[in-house]
């Protein structure tokens, strides 16, 4: 009977240290938060940028389309 129990016994300890070995704690959840943090910081800021490039390509464009418009109508009088 008492080898049955150390048995048992030696057989907990090694799913206890298993289960130790293995959990999520709260110090690996705090690294990821950190992470999804930075990660969600960079995702923000890439954001801005695209909507600030965005915005410069549109007014590049317009000015653009203005430059030859302008262009057009100078060749049109240099043809005449």
């Amino acid at each position: 009977m008492d080898s049955k129990i150390i048995q048992m016994m030696l057989s907990h300890e090694e799913k206890l240290k298993n289960i130790e070995e293995n959990i999520f704690s709260k110090k690996d959840g705090d690294k990821i938060l950190t992470l999804l943090d930075e990660q969600s910081s960079i995702l923000k800021r890439l954001d801005q940028e695209r909507v600030f490039s965005s915005k410069s390509i549109e007014r590049n464009t317009q000015r653009l389309d203005a430059h030859q418009k302008d262009i057009s109508e100078i060749k049109n009088t240099v043809q005449r």
